[in-house]
């Protein structure tokens, strides 16, 4: 069995889902998923239904997560950080009062336990991003299971 890890951000008001993702592209997150953009559709109904599309569709893509936030769906968005194909899928809470990162993309081991997630390493490249936007979580949780 696999090691399983995430962070979860919890915000006292709501965030803009898509502004959400728009700082951490702008601050070094990727949205190419092994050439794609890999993302929750409309309708999922929270069945985790993935989808891919060409990496040309952004435009399509966000116009997808303004629909999802009006609905009041989970948002999920795979996003990587720069070139090194490590991170996993994003996901905004349907009240939009919290994301959760799922740490499934080559997840980032501690050197000297590789059963360990070095949450260190994800939480210098989202909260640095998310403070400079003014998206300062009230609470941060990180979790690991085997």
């Amino acid at each position: 069995m696999g090691v399983s890890a995430s962070i979860d951000f919890y915000f006292e008001h709501k965030i803009s889902p898509l502004v959400f993702f728009e700082t951490l592209i702008n601050a070094g997150w990727s949205i190419n998923d092994g050439g794609y953009i890999s993302y929750l559709p409309i309708g999922d109904d929270d069945n985790l239904d993935w989808t891919r599309c060409d990496l040309s569709k952004w435009d399509d893509i966000k116009a997808i997560i303004k629909q999802k936030t009006v609905n009041k769906e989970i948002i999920g968005l795979v996003l990587t950080w720069k070139e090194s194909n490590i991170g996993g899928e994003v996901l905004i809470w349907e009240d939009a009062m919290g994301a959760a990162f799922c740490l499934t993309v080559n997840r980032q081991q501690q050197s000297d336990n590789p059963r360990k997630t070095n949450f260190s390493w994800y939480l210098d490249r989202i909260s640095t991003a998310l403070a400079s936007a003014g998206m300062q979580p009230i609470k941060i949780t990180c979790e690991q299971s085997d």
